[in-house]
């Protein structure tokens, strides 16, 4: 994942477990900093300061979301939220949320807004896994299970203030989701669907739900 500030690319990598710092005019990596152990979901920047989320590795979950000091660039500090983070968004000059999947078990998946001044955190109460911000507001979805693990994605809207609200339309695929980003130029909405087995599907939907198009892409897009 990467964020962008002050002519600068904020990198996310696995090898190991880092953020890197990249001079958009030289394109030298010109600092690393090093997280903890866990594969790094995410980043976004917020307060002079970049929000990293944490995820997993080797079966293994973290729960922690790194704090990451622009100025020193160093020794980041950590902020403990939901297990098994899946990404971060800055919805505002003030505010980030962070959503997490769970263990697949007994703990399940969250989202949380974050005070980029503060650090505080406010549990919103709505399961999130992927998402994308558009206008000061949150869109993404959560995924629920029955008994036999059929798989249902369920849509939502959360606002800077951790409330929710309707999503602003009905999204139907033929597959599963599994990421969603929005044009920020337009509104209009990309939403990637699998099936885990077969080439995915990206489709295109306008602000108020008319598909656009449909486009076949690799698998797990």
């Amino acid at each position: 994942s990467r964020a962008a500030d002050g002519g600068k690319i904020y990198i996310t990598c696995y090898n190991p477990c880092s953020v890197v710092r990249v001079d958009t005019a030289s394109l030298d990596i010109e600092a690393t900093c090093l997280l903890g152990q866990f594969y790094p979901e995410g980043i976004a920047i917020a307060q002079g300061k970049a929000f990293v989320a944490s995820s997993y590795k080797d079966n293994d979950y973290d729960d922690k979301l790194y704090v990451v000091d622009l100025a020193t660039f160093d020794n980041p500090s950590t902020i403990t939220v939901g297990m098994n983070l899946s990404g971060v968004k800055k919805i505002n000059d003030n505010k980030v949320i962070v959503c997490w999947i769970g263990n697949y078990g007994d703990i399940s998946s969250g989202s949380a807004i974050v005070d980029a001044t503060t650090l505080d955190v406010t549990l919103t109460g709505e399961a999130l896994q992927k998402m994308d911000v558009y206008n000061g507001k949150v869109y993404g979805y959560s995924v629920e299970y029955d008994a036999s693990w059929h798989e249902t994605n369920v849509w939502k809207v959360i606002n800077a203030d951790g409330t929710a609200e309707a999503f602003p339309f009905s999204v139907s695929l033929d597959a599963n989701a599994y990421g969603i980003n929005i044009n920020p130029a337009n509104g209009d909405f990309y939403i990637t669907s699998t099936d885990y087995m077969t080439n995915g599907d990206v489709y295109c939907f306008s602000p108020t739900g008319a598909q656009r198009f449909k486009v076949e892409a690799g698998a797990i897009p």
